[in-house]
């Protein structure tokens, strides 16, 4: 248990987590004018908590071993891929929405 405590890539990604979570709130407060406490649950929405986590873990890693490691470039790596995933999958599916409501003309 004291490993993972100490783990500091570990804390920051959750600590990317939780203030991404906690953003969630005021800014939906702010929008809506009253306050959602479910939404500190909820998946998805802006800030991303799964970005936000994932970049916390390749800069907490960076900060560990260096900008120049391998370990580094592994972490970035996955790190984007993580964060534009869900940018394509979204431009995928507006561009399949777009080409269902284009009509022919003959």
């Amino acid at each position: 248990m004291r490993d993972l405590v100490n783990n500091q890539v570990l804390v920051a990604a959750l600590l990317g987590w939780i203030i991404a979570q906690t953003l969630k709130l005021p800014i939906y407060y702010l929008k809506y004018k009253r306050w959602n406490w479910a939404i500190w649950f909820a998946a998805g929405g802006m800030p991303s908590s799964h970005s936000s986590s994932a970049a916390a873990c390749a800069m907490s890693v960076g900060l560990r071993t260096g900008f120049g490691s391998p370990v580094f470039s592994v972490a970035l790596g996955l790190s984007l891929i993580h964060i534009s995933e869900p940018t394509r999958i979204l431009s995928i599916s507006y561009a399949g929405f777009c080409l269902k409501k284009k009509t022919h003309i003959t």
